[in-house]
């Protein structure tokens, strides 16, 4: 799919980014304790080798005695040792791998922050991210909507079809088609059946015999005016909850508290 093939190529990268991180994880995990071996206080410099206060047979003994003490914790250069500090590399570049699997999943999709994410995105930019990795996909849909329309009206003589592919099953998505539809029905311009079964996620002709078994069926007989659940409810009076999609920032901050 050549909408991906970005992600593709940077994802690739992945694994060695992972063992450059790994390496790195490892190398702070080790410490190592160094110093100076004393010399003789007479010590001249350029005349005599090797004018250790300590025996080099005796340092040794006294590296073992530390190293099993230790085990493999802490590397050891000498002891006993004077001016003796702890060295350990230190990561200045904790996220690499982080960055660099957020950086490959946005180059294929607007969604990343949703995949490899550490901190908390707000609803926008979770439906944002959405409608995007949605809009990557949907020019399968025609695609595959010639494939039907060909082969399928190959095997009809009399009849023939249309086949139409949209829509997804994200919440927000779906709600946006029903209020397009409904706000077109206010306005008096009714659609079809299958343009309604489309927004609510029926089948077609499952939704055309709904309707006719609602209608012949006397449900009009059965129902009532529903009521008010905001004003009666012991549980829930007031204003009715919004959902998730529709709150603001500060709202949706307000309810997770």
């Amino acid at each position: 799919m050549p909408y991906l093939a970005p992600f593709l190529k940077d994802a690739i990268k992945n694994d060695e980014i992972a063992t450059l991180q790994y390496d790195k994880d490892m190398i702070s995990a080790y410490g190592i304790l160094a110093g100076e071996i004393r010399l003789f206080d007479n010590a001249k410099s350029g005349t005599v080798s090797d004018q250790f206060a300590i025996d080099p047979a005796t340092l040794s003994v006294f590296m073992g005695k530390a190293k099993s003490g230790l085990g493999n914790l802490v590397k050891l250069a000498a002891l006993p040792t004077e001016n003796t500090k702890f060295y350990q590399f230190t990561d200045n570049n904790t996220n690499m791998y982080t960055d660099q699997l957020a950086t490959s999943a946005g180059v294929g999709s607007g969604i990343s922050r949703v995949i490899y994410s550490s901190d908390r995105m707000s609803n926008a930019e979770v439906e944002a991210g959405i409608i995007d990795q949605y809009n990557t996909v949907k020019p399968l849909y025609s695609q595959f909507e010639n494939f039907l329309n060909f082969f399928a009206n190959q095997l009809t003589s009399h009849y023939k079809f249309k086949f139409t592919f949209d829509g997804c099953s994200y919440p927000f998505e779906r709600q946006n088609r029903i209020d397009k539809v409904m706000k077109l029905a206010d306005k008096g311009m009714v659609l079809s059946p299958s343009a309604f079964a489309s927004a609510f996620g029926y089948a077609p002709q499952d939704f055309e015999r709904m309707l006719e078994e609602s209608k012949w069926g006397g449900w009009g007989k059965l129902w009532q005016l529903p009521l008010n659940t905001n004003t009666t409810s012991s549980n829930s009076v007031g204003r009715p909850k919004l959902d998730d999609m529709d709150l603001s920032d500060s709202g949706e901050m307000n309810r997770n508290v």
